[in-house]
Protein backbone atom coordinates (compact mmCIF):
# COMPACT_ATOMS: atom_id res chain seq x y z
CA UNK A 1 0.00 0.00 0.00
CA UNK A 2 1.15 3.28 -0.74
CA UNK A 3 1.35 6.58 1.56
CA UNK A 4 -1.03 9.37 0.70
CA UNK A 5 0.69 12.85 2.03
CA UNK A 6 -1.79 14.85 0.12
CA UNK A 7 -5.24 12.72 1.72
CA UNK A 8 -6.93 12.23 4.73
CA UNK A 9 -6.52 8.35 4.11
CA UNK A 10 -3.95 6.69 5.74
CA UNK A 11 -3.04 4.58 2.76
CA UNK A 12 -4.62 3.35 -0.33
CA UNK A 13 -6.67 0.86 -0.02
CA UNK A 14 -6.70 -2.63 -2.68
CA UNK A 15 -8.88 -2.70 -5.85
CA UNK A 16 -10.95 -5.40 -3.65
CA UNK A 17 -11.62 -3.20 -1.10
CA UNK A 18 -12.57 -0.31 -3.15
CA UNK A 19 -14.65 -2.70 -4.96
CA UNK A 20 -16.80 -3.28 -1.97
CA UNK A 21 -17.42 -0.04 -1.29
CA UNK A 22 -18.33 0.77 -4.83
CA UNK A 23 -20.71 -2.33 -4.20
CA UNK A 24 -21.97 -0.78 -1.42
CA UNK A 25 -22.68 2.46 -2.91
CA UNK A 26 -24.35 1.12 -5.44
CA UNK A 27 -26.57 -1.18 -3.82
CA UNK A 28 -27.54 1.90 -1.43
CA UNK A 29 -28.64 3.75 -4.56
CA UNK A 30 -30.62 0.52 -5.82
CA UNK A 31 -32.78 0.16 -2.25
CA UNK A 32 -33.13 4.01 -2.24
CA UNK A 33 -35.47 3.81 -5.00
CA UNK A 34 -37.56 0.65 -4.15
CA UNK A 35 -41.19 1.18 -3.26
CA UNK A 36 -40.68 -0.12 0.03
CA UNK A 37 -38.44 3.53 1.02
CA UNK A 38 -40.22 5.76 -1.73
CA UNK A 39 -42.00 8.66 0.09
CA UNK A 40 -45.35 8.23 -0.89
CA UNK A 41 -44.78 4.31 0.66
CA UNK A 42 -46.60 3.87 4.61
CA UNK A 43 -44.02 2.20 6.60
CA UNK A 44 -45.55 -0.82 8.62
CA UNK A 45 -48.01 0.45 11.19
CA UNK A 46 -50.45 -0.84 13.91
CA UNK A 47 -54.07 0.06 13.72
CA UNK A 48 -56.57 -0.54 17.37
CA UNK A 49 -60.26 -1.00 17.54
CA UNK A 50 -61.50 -0.14 20.98
CA UNK A 51 -64.32 -1.35 23.07
CA UNK A 52 -66.82 0.50 25.11
CA UNK A 53 -65.01 -1.02 28.08
CA UNK A 54 -61.74 1.12 26.54
CA UNK A 55 -60.32 -2.21 26.12
CA UNK A 56 -58.61 -3.41 22.59
CA UNK A 57 -61.41 -5.37 20.65
CA UNK A 58 -59.26 -5.91 17.30
CA UNK A 59 -55.75 -5.19 15.79
CA UNK A 60 -55.01 -4.56 12.26
CA UNK A 61 -51.58 -4.61 10.88
CA UNK A 62 -50.92 -3.02 7.91
CA UNK A 63 -48.12 -3.85 6.02
CA UNK A 64 -46.60 -2.83 2.01
CA UNK A 65 -47.57 -5.21 -0.79
CA UNK A 66 -45.84 -8.14 -1.09
CA UNK A 67 -44.19 -6.86 -4.17
CA UNK A 68 -42.83 -4.44 -2.91
CA UNK A 69 -40.84 -5.39 -0.31
CA UNK A 70 -39.87 -8.21 -2.33
CA UNK A 71 -38.31 -5.51 -5.11
CA UNK A 72 -36.68 -4.41 -1.42
CA UNK A 73 -34.93 -7.29 -0.71
CA UNK A 74 -32.66 -7.59 -3.63
CA UNK A 75 -30.76 -4.97 -2.64
CA UNK A 76 -31.10 -5.60 1.39
CA UNK A 77 -29.64 -8.85 0.63
CA UNK A 78 -26.49 -7.24 -0.57
CA UNK A 79 -25.80 -5.81 2.55
CA UNK A 80 -27.06 -7.78 4.72
CA UNK A 81 -25.11 -11.29 3.39
CA UNK A 82 -21.44 -11.26 5.23
CA UNK A 83 -20.59 -13.04 1.76
CA UNK A 84 -21.68 -9.86 -0.61
CA UNK A 85 -18.73 -7.39 -1.21
CA UNK A 86 -21.10 -5.12 -0.34
CA UNK A 87 -21.79 -6.55 3.26
CA UNK A 88 -22.30 -3.43 5.98
CA UNK A 89 -19.43 -4.53 8.17
CA UNK A 90 -16.96 -5.78 5.68
CA UNK A 91 -17.40 -1.96 3.99
CA UNK A 92 -17.45 -0.20 7.80
CA UNK A 93 -13.91 -2.35 8.51
CA UNK A 94 -12.58 -1.01 5.52
CA UNK A 95 -13.45 2.61 6.55
CA UNK A 96 -12.07 1.70 10.12
CA UNK A 97 -8.69 0.21 8.16
CA UNK A 98 -7.91 3.22 6.07
CA UNK A 99 -9.73 6.72 7.53
CA UNK A 100 -7.73 8.37 10.41
CA UNK A 101 -8.84 8.28 13.92
CA UNK A 102 -10.91 11.01 14.29
CA UNK A 103 -13.62 9.27 12.09
CA UNK A 104 -13.74 5.78 14.67
CA UNK A 105 -15.77 7.46 16.55
CA UNK A 106 -18.32 8.33 14.02
CA UNK A 107 -17.69 4.61 12.22
CA UNK A 108 -18.50 3.14 15.82
CA UNK A 109 -21.25 5.26 16.41
CA UNK A 110 -22.91 4.41 13.12
CA UNK A 111 -22.01 0.48 13.73
CA UNK A 112 -24.08 0.87 17.13
CA UNK A 113 -27.04 2.34 15.19
CA UNK A 114 -26.97 -0.70 12.59
CA UNK A 115 -26.74 -3.71 15.51
CA UNK A 116 -29.38 -1.51 17.76
CA UNK A 117 -31.29 -2.34 14.71
CA UNK A 118 -30.66 -5.47 14.43
CA UNK A 119 -30.50 -6.63 17.83
CA UNK A 120 -34.28 -4.87 18.69
CA UNK A 121 -36.90 -6.01 19.65
CA UNK A 122 -39.07 -3.37 19.28
CA UNK A 123 -41.50 -4.57 17.11
CA UNK A 124 -42.55 -7.47 19.67
CA UNK A 125 -43.68 -4.98 21.73
CA UNK A 126 -45.44 -2.89 19.34
CA UNK A 127 -47.06 -6.07 18.45
CA UNK A 128 -48.00 -7.02 21.92
CA UNK A 129 -49.74 -3.75 22.12
CA UNK A 130 -53.33 -4.15 23.74
CA UNK A 131 -52.96 -7.71 24.01
CA UNK A 132 -52.07 -10.82 26.10
CA UNK A 133 -49.64 -11.82 23.30
CA UNK A 134 -46.68 -14.19 25.16
CA UNK A 135 -44.77 -15.17 22.02
CA UNK A 136 -41.12 -15.82 20.70
CA UNK A 137 -39.04 -12.59 21.40
CA UNK A 138 -37.68 -13.01 18.32
CA UNK A 139 -34.59 -10.04 17.47
CA UNK A 140 -35.20 -8.52 14.13
CA UNK A 141 -31.95 -10.08 13.25
CA UNK A 142 -34.23 -13.22 13.59
CA UNK A 143 -37.15 -12.43 11.99
CA UNK A 144 -34.85 -11.52 9.23
CA UNK A 145 -33.38 -14.57 8.81
CA UNK A 146 -36.19 -16.63 8.79
CA UNK A 147 -38.27 -14.31 6.20
CA UNK A 148 -35.11 -14.71 3.91
CA UNK A 149 -34.17 -18.07 4.28
CA UNK A 150 -37.32 -19.99 4.94
CA UNK A 151 -39.56 -18.36 2.43
CA UNK A 152 -38.08 -15.58 -0.23
CA UNK A 153 -35.19 -16.49 -1.18
CA UNK A 154 -34.41 -19.92 0.11
CA UNK A 155 -36.27 -22.70 1.77
CA UNK A 156 -34.84 -23.17 4.60
CA UNK A 157 -31.27 -24.70 6.12
CA UNK A 158 -29.91 -27.44 5.02
CA UNK A 159 -26.92 -29.78 6.55
CA UNK A 160 -24.22 -27.65 5.60
CA UNK A 161 -25.85 -23.95 6.14
CA UNK A 162 -28.41 -21.86 7.31
CA UNK A 163 -30.00 -21.92 10.87
CA UNK A 164 -33.88 -22.27 10.21
CA UNK A 165 -35.51 -24.15 8.54
CA UNK A 166 -39.09 -24.19 6.77
CA UNK A 167 -40.53 -26.04 9.89
CA UNK A 168 -39.43 -22.96 12.01
CA UNK A 169 -41.35 -20.95 10.01
CA UNK A 170 -44.45 -22.25 10.40
CA UNK A 171 -43.97 -22.61 13.98
CA UNK A 172 -43.23 -19.09 14.60
CA UNK A 173 -45.99 -18.16 12.44
CA UNK A 174 -48.29 -20.85 14.36
CA UNK A 175 -47.84 -19.31 17.84
CA UNK A 176 -47.00 -15.41 17.28
CA UNK A 177 -50.48 -15.45 14.66
CA UNK A 178 -49.90 -15.32 11.25
CA UNK A 179 -50.52 -11.22 10.68
CA UNK A 180 -48.13 -10.95 13.81
CA UNK A 181 -45.37 -12.49 12.29
CA UNK A 182 -45.52 -11.04 8.85
CA UNK A 183 -45.68 -7.34 10.82
CA UNK A 184 -42.81 -8.22 12.85
CA UNK A 185 -40.09 -9.24 9.85
CA UNK A 186 -41.62 -6.55 7.71
CA UNK A 187 -41.10 -4.03 10.34
CA UNK A 188 -37.54 -5.45 11.29
CA UNK A 189 -36.61 -5.39 7.25
CA UNK A 190 -37.96 -1.95 7.34
CA UNK A 191 -35.88 -0.55 10.00
CA UNK A 192 -32.65 -2.86 9.72
CA UNK A 193 -32.87 -1.76 5.99
CA UNK A 194 -33.06 1.84 6.28
CA UNK A 195 -29.70 2.02 8.86
CA UNK A 196 -28.07 -0.04 6.65
CA UNK A 197 -27.39 2.87 4.62
CA UNK A 198 -25.79 4.93 7.14
CA UNK A 199 -22.54 4.41 5.82
CA UNK A 200 -23.43 6.30 2.96
CA UNK A 201 -21.56 9.66 3.75
CA UNK A 202 -18.36 7.99 4.65
CA UNK A 203 -18.72 6.27 1.50
CA UNK A 204 -19.26 8.82 -0.85
CA UNK A 205 -16.42 10.92 0.92
CA UNK A 206 -13.82 8.25 0.58
CA UNK A 207 -14.36 7.98 -2.99
CA UNK A 208 -13.95 11.55 -3.47
CA UNK A 209 -10.45 10.84 -2.09
CA UNK A 210 -9.72 7.94 -4.16
CA UNK A 211 -10.60 10.01 -7.44
CA UNK A 212 -7.84 12.44 -6.67
CA UNK A 213 -5.64 9.55 -5.65
CA UNK A 214 -5.45 7.16 -7.72
CA UNK A 215 -6.34 7.00 -11.88
CA UNK A 216 -6.05 3.39 -11.86
CA UNK A 217 -8.60 2.00 -9.23
CA UNK A 218 -12.27 1.00 -10.78
CA UNK A 219 -14.81 2.99 -9.40
CA UNK A 220 -17.45 3.21 -11.82
CA UNK A 221 -20.84 2.81 -10.37
CA UNK A 222 -24.12 2.20 -12.67
CA UNK A 223 -26.62 4.51 -13.03
CA UNK A 224 -29.88 3.01 -11.32
CA UNK A 225 -32.49 2.13 -13.41
CA UNK A 226 -35.62 3.62 -12.58
CA UNK A 227 -39.46 3.21 -14.40
CA UNK A 228 -39.79 5.43 -17.69
CA UNK A 229 -38.10 5.70 -21.21
CA UNK A 230 -34.07 5.83 -21.27
CA UNK A 231 -32.54 6.84 -24.71
CA UNK A 232 -29.29 4.71 -25.17
CA UNK A 233 -26.32 6.81 -27.84
CA UNK A 234 -26.88 3.56 -29.66
CA UNK A 235 -30.41 5.26 -31.08
CA UNK A 236 -31.85 2.79 -29.11
CA UNK A 237 -34.31 2.97 -26.01
CA UNK A 238 -36.01 1.01 -23.37
CA UNK A 239 -39.48 1.71 -21.99
CA UNK A 240 -39.51 0.01 -18.09
CA UNK A 241 -43.73 -0.16 -17.22
CA UNK A 242 -45.88 -2.51 -15.60
CA UNK A 243 -49.30 -1.93 -16.16
CA UNK A 244 -51.30 -1.18 -12.85
CA UNK A 245 -47.55 -0.71 -11.00
CA UNK A 246 -46.37 1.76 -13.15
CA UNK A 247 -49.63 3.96 -13.32
CA UNK A 248 -49.71 7.40 -13.49
CA UNK A 249 -52.91 8.62 -12.06
CA UNK A 250 -55.09 10.64 -13.63
CA UNK A 251 -58.83 10.68 -12.46
CA UNK A 252 -59.73 12.37 -9.30
CA UNK A 253 -60.29 9.25 -7.30
CA UNK A 254 -56.98 7.85 -8.36
CA UNK A 255 -55.47 10.92 -7.72
CA UNK A 256 -56.81 10.33 -3.78
CA UNK A 257 -55.72 6.76 -3.54
CA UNK A 258 -52.53 7.87 -4.92
CA UNK A 259 -52.46 10.67 -2.14
CA UNK A 260 -53.77 8.58 0.69
CA UNK A 261 -50.46 6.39 0.34
CA UNK A 262 -48.17 9.21 1.28
CA UNK A 263 -46.83 10.01 5.08
CA UNK A 264 -48.34 13.26 5.49
CA UNK A 265 -52.11 12.01 4.59
CA UNK A 266 -52.18 9.23 7.40
CA UNK A 267 -54.47 11.72 9.64
CA UNK A 268 -56.99 11.86 6.64
CA UNK A 269 -56.70 8.30 5.31
CA UNK A 270 -57.82 7.35 8.58
CA UNK A 271 -60.72 9.96 9.19
CA UNK A 272 -62.21 8.86 5.94
CA UNK A 273 -62.82 5.04 6.90
CA UNK A 274 -65.36 6.15 9.36
CA UNK A 275 -67.07 8.11 6.39
CA UNK A 276 -66.81 6.43 2.92
CA UNK A 277 -64.30 3.66 1.27
CA UNK A 278 -65.20 4.93 -2.52
CA UNK A 279 -63.14 7.36 -3.37
CA UNK A 280 -65.05 7.92 -6.08
CA UNK A 281 -67.71 9.77 -4.06
CA UNK A 282 -64.70 10.81 -1.63
CA UNK A 283 -62.96 12.86 -4.10
CA UNK A 284 -65.52 15.24 -5.29
CA UNK A 285 -66.96 15.69 -1.46
CA UNK A 286 -63.04 16.64 -0.91
CA UNK A 287 -63.06 19.34 -3.75
CA UNK A 288 -66.24 20.88 -2.94
CA UNK A 289 -65.82 20.92 1.34
CA UNK A 290 -64.72 23.86 2.42
CA UNK A 291 -64.02 22.68 6.09
CA UNK A 292 -64.74 19.28 7.79
CA UNK A 293 -68.51 19.56 8.80
CA UNK A 294 -68.84 20.33 4.49
CA UNK A 295 -67.52 17.16 3.66
CA UNK A 296 -69.60 15.45 6.98
CA UNK A 297 -72.68 17.07 5.89
CA UNK A 298 -72.67 15.50 2.24
CA UNK A 299 -72.66 11.80 3.70
CA UNK A 300 -75.03 12.08 6.33
CA UNK A 301 -72.74 12.47 9.43
CA UNK A 302 -71.74 15.26 11.81
CA UNK A 303 -69.17 15.90 14.51
CA UNK A 304 -69.80 14.77 17.90
CA UNK A 305 -67.95 17.08 20.73
CA UNK A 306 -67.39 14.30 23.09
CA UNK A 307 -66.41 10.87 23.29
CA UNK A 308 -69.39 8.77 21.89
CA UNK A 309 -69.13 5.60 23.55
CA UNK A 310 -69.91 4.91 27.21
CA UNK A 311 -66.99 3.91 30.00
CA UNK A 312 -67.15 2.59 33.47
CA UNK A 313 -64.45 4.38 34.29
CA UNK A 314 -63.51 8.78 34.10
CA UNK A 315 -60.90 7.78 31.29
CA UNK A 316 -62.48 8.04 27.95
CA UNK A 317 -59.76 6.40 26.09
CA UNK A 318 -56.26 3.93 26.74
CA UNK A 319 -53.49 6.27 27.04
CA UNK A 320 -52.27 7.88 23.87
CA UNK A 321 -48.98 8.12 22.58
CA UNK A 322 -48.04 11.46 21.66
CA UNK A 323 -49.08 12.79 17.91
CA UNK A 324 -51.68 9.50 17.54
CA UNK A 325 -55.30 10.84 16.95
CA UNK A 326 -58.25 8.67 18.05
CA UNK A 327 -61.57 8.17 16.68
CA UNK A 328 -65.06 7.30 17.26
CA UNK A 329 -68.44 6.84 15.44
CA UNK A 330 -72.19 5.18 16.37
CA UNK A 331 -72.62 5.71 12.21
CA UNK A 332 -73.89 9.46 12.11
CA UNK A 333 -71.75 10.95 14.16
CA UNK A 334 -67.97 11.23 14.99
CA UNK A 335 -65.76 12.30 17.52
CA UNK A 336 -61.70 12.74 17.09
CA UNK A 337 -59.65 14.04 19.81
CA UNK A 338 -57.90 16.69 17.38
CA UNK A 339 -60.81 17.89 14.76
CA UNK A 340 -58.33 20.99 13.87
CA UNK A 341 -55.38 18.68 12.63
CA UNK A 342 -58.17 16.90 10.99
CA UNK A 343 -59.25 19.90 9.05
CA UNK A 344 -55.54 21.18 8.02
CA UNK A 345 -54.59 17.65 6.82
CA UNK A 346 -58.03 17.85 4.61
CA UNK A 347 -57.65 21.26 3.39
CA UNK A 348 -53.69 19.97 2.20
CA UNK A 349 -55.33 17.31 0.51
CA UNK A 350 -57.94 19.83 -1.16
CA UNK A 351 -54.99 21.60 -2.49
CA UNK A 352 -52.68 18.68 -3.97
CA UNK A 353 -55.60 17.07 -5.29
CA UNK A 354 -56.30 20.13 -7.33
CA UNK A 355 -52.81 21.62 -7.64
CA UNK A 356 -50.81 18.79 -7.68
CA UNK A 357 -49.16 18.04 -11.78
CA UNK A 358 -45.84 16.04 -10.52
CA UNK A 359 -46.94 12.54 -9.77
CA UNK A 360 -43.72 10.91 -9.76
CA UNK A 361 -43.06 9.50 -6.12
CA UNK A 362 -40.65 12.07 -3.97
CA UNK A 363 -37.75 10.21 -2.92
CA UNK A 364 -35.07 11.24 -0.17
CA UNK A 365 -31.49 9.75 0.40
CA UNK A 366 -32.16 7.35 2.99
CA UNK A 367 -28.47 7.34 5.14
CA UNK A 368 -30.14 11.47 5.89
CA UNK A 369 -33.12 9.49 7.01
CA UNK A 370 -31.78 6.85 8.79
CA UNK A 371 -29.14 9.99 10.30
CA UNK A 372 -32.15 11.74 11.42
CA UNK A 373 -31.91 13.08 14.81
CA UNK A 374 -28.58 11.92 16.20
CA UNK A 375 -26.95 15.22 15.77
CA UNK A 376 -23.77 13.58 14.82
CA UNK A 377 -21.77 15.51 12.44
CA UNK A 378 -19.48 14.13 9.47
CA UNK A 379 -16.12 14.31 10.85
CA UNK A 380 -14.44 15.05 7.86
CA UNK A 381 -14.34 17.77 5.14
CA UNK A 382 -17.47 18.46 3.00
CA UNK A 383 -17.06 17.03 -0.16
CA UNK A 384 -17.46 20.50 -1.87
CA UNK A 385 -14.10 21.93 -0.65
CA UNK A 386 -10.63 21.12 -2.40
Amino acid sequence: MNSTNDSLLIALPSQDEISSVVAYVQTVNDLSVTPLYQEGQVPPQIGFRVSAESSVESIEFRVPDPYVLRAALVPFRKIWMTCELSNYFRVRNIFARYMPTACHCYLDFMKQQYQGACQSKEHYKLAAQGSDFTGTDLAASDLIELALNCRMFHSGKNSTSGRYSANDFARFSQEVGPGRFEYMYTLSIYHVGLQATNLMEMAEFFLHELVRLSKTAELAIMPVEVPGTEEFEDNTRILRYSPGYSQIPSAPSEKLSHLLRENRFQIAANFFNFISSNFDDLAPAIVEADNIDDLLGTFGKCRSLKPILERDTEATLLPLQPGVIAFESNGTQIWCSNFNNIEENLLDLKQQLLLRSNWEPQRRPLWKLALQGYGIPFPLVPLTQT
